[in-house]
């Protein structure tokens, strides 16, 4: 693995939602651990807490790609990466269609649905009841398997993204007396 690789691995962000009721840390590329303001749990509802969620996840993924983007810049040396490239079209092309890829990642009992569109839109859906049902430990644990199921949903459809972007050379080789 190379040195990039194994310090995305590595990537840790801390994020914490405006009013300190929810903390996240994300490491590496898929695991995710939630803490909640004690007593905050119990006293939420599903409505609320969809909307915590978004919110905790849209400032996890703006501090990753941060963190991301440092680490790049560190190993490659290239300073302008992460920039915005809107003169560049081929390059503003494909990062729209990275920004349009929809991921959806359920937890295994199905209280929690998360959905996202270039991991820059957020839609949280908690099925009724899940806060009575669950314990807060329950719980987020089916918010991080959620979060993982997500990501590697987007991680896979990232990369067919960019097998299709690749130069076809099916008709670049001939064999003679084929």
């Amino acid at each position: 693995m190379g040195e990039l690789a194994e310090r995305v691995n590595q990537l840790k962000v801390f994020v914490s939602t405006p009013d300190n009721g929810m903390t996240a840390e994300l490491q590496g590329r898929d695991q995710l651990s939630v803490t909640f303001q004690e007593g905050l749990y119990r006293r939420s509802d599903e409505a609320g807490l969809e909307r915590k969620i978004a919110t905790l996840a849209n400032l996890l993924w703006l501090a990753h790609t941060r963190e991301y983007w440092r680490i790049f810049r560190d190993v490659t040396g290239n300073y302008l990466a992460g920039s915005d490239h809107s003169q560049n079209s081929s390059v503003g092309e494909r990062q729209q269609a990275r920004d349009s890829v929809e991921a959806i990642g359920v937890s295994a009992n199905g209280a929690i649905k998360l959905r996202s569109t270039g991991l820059r839109q957020w839609h949280v859906s908690i099925r009724g009841g899940t806060l009575r049902d669950l314990s807060e430990r329950d719980f987020t644990a089916s918010l991080g398997e959620a979060a993982q199921r997500l990501l590697r949903a987007h991680a896979v459809k990232l990369a067919k993204l960019s097998y299709q972007d690749r130069p076809s050379y099916s008709n670049t080789f001939r064999v003679e007396g084929a």
